[in-house]
């Protein structure tokens, strides 16, 4: 019993240490080129996200699109930029994805590194970063659909949150701690942005770190999220518009006579048609007498309606 007991324990060890490195490696991964990694612990990448637009939100898939832009910045001082290319595989970047994004489409987001504060003012430059330092910037831009929770008890008066979530999913919280950039909520949205079917309440964005209980691993990561409420007079004005033109419809089709041969005949009586049995379509569905109207007559026999 003891020999069986070991062996189950053995085989579930072996079991959770396939799964821990079929899933988010523990840390940077093993023989990563020493310029690749972080060039100290923790290295804090800021990260600046800014929606272009935002829509489709479908309660049933719970889900919405996004477009936006995102760009990360760090200091890395041992990166000779005037003798060195600047791309991932020469150089160490956060290799960052976005969590909570549909996992079936497509992602084509090309990165471009390169030098300095891209579009960042100067007020918004962190106050510990010199003019010494060496500061790397990537950017990219992102169109994809993004899971989220939508709480439909409230409909049609409802309030949602559309959150993106951004993490890496190589370098740990004691490797990588991911922070909004000072000052850029200003630049979450657009001026003018705006959401079909909704109003935007507010946003902003924070820094939280993840704890995976799996492989027992805590992740930075920067969450944006836009709080919309629902238009309840757009669904309304919409529902009382096909309801009204369904109905006057309906009004309109009970004014016709139903014996009326605009009503009654599919067409004019085929010439050539053999006169055996009057057509069905042209017999009146009412017992009464029916008012005066054309005559119908077949011209190989004598037969009329």
């Amino acid at each position: 019993m003891a020999a069986r007991r070991f062996a189950l324990t053995a085989a579930a060890a072996v079991v959770a240490l396939a799964v821990h490195s079929m899933g988010r490696a523990a840390g940077a991964p093993a023989g990563m080129a020493a310029e690749l990694q972080p060039p100290s612990r923790p290295t804090t990448v800021w990260v600046q996200l800014t929606l272009i637009q935002a829509g489709k939100i479908d309660a049933v898939e719970q889900a919405f699109y996004a477009d936006m832009y995102c760009t990360l910045f760090w200091v890395d001082n041992r990166v000779n930029t005037s003798a060195q290319a600047l791309d991932g595989s020469s150089v160490f970047w956060p290799r960052i994805e976005f969590v909570n994004r549909l996992q079936s489409e497509v992602l084509n987001a090309e990165w471009t590194i390169q030098e300095g504060w891209y579009g960042v003012p100067a007020a918004l430059i962190p106050p510990e970063v010199t003019e010494n330092d060496t500061v790397l910037s990537a950017y990219t831009r992102i169109s994809s659909t993004f899971v989220t929770v939508l709480n439909m008890h409230d409909f049609p008066a409802d309030k949602q949150n559309a959150t993106v979530i951004v993490e890496s999913p190589v370098f740990n919280a004691s490797e990588v701690s991911f922070l909004p950039l000072p000052g850029s909520e200003a630049f979450l949205v657009p001026p003018g942005f705006d959401v079909v079917g909704w109003t935007v309440l507010r946003y902003n964005r924070f820094a939280r770190d993840h704890y995976y209980a799996a492989f027992d691993q805590a992740y930075s990561r920067v969450t944006l999220f836009v709080e919309l409420a629902r238009l309840s007079t757009y669904y309304t004005e919409r529902l009382v518009a096909n309801v009204g033109l369904l109905t006057f419809m309906g009004f309109l089709a009970s004014t016709l006579r139903p014996d009326v041969p605009e009503r009654t005949l599919s067409g004019p009586l085929p010439r050539d048609r053999a006169c055996d049995d009057p057509p069905t379509s042209l017999r009146s569905p009412y017992p009464h007498p029916a008012p005066p109207r054309p005559t119908l007559q077949c011209s190989r026999c004598s037969w009329r309606l």
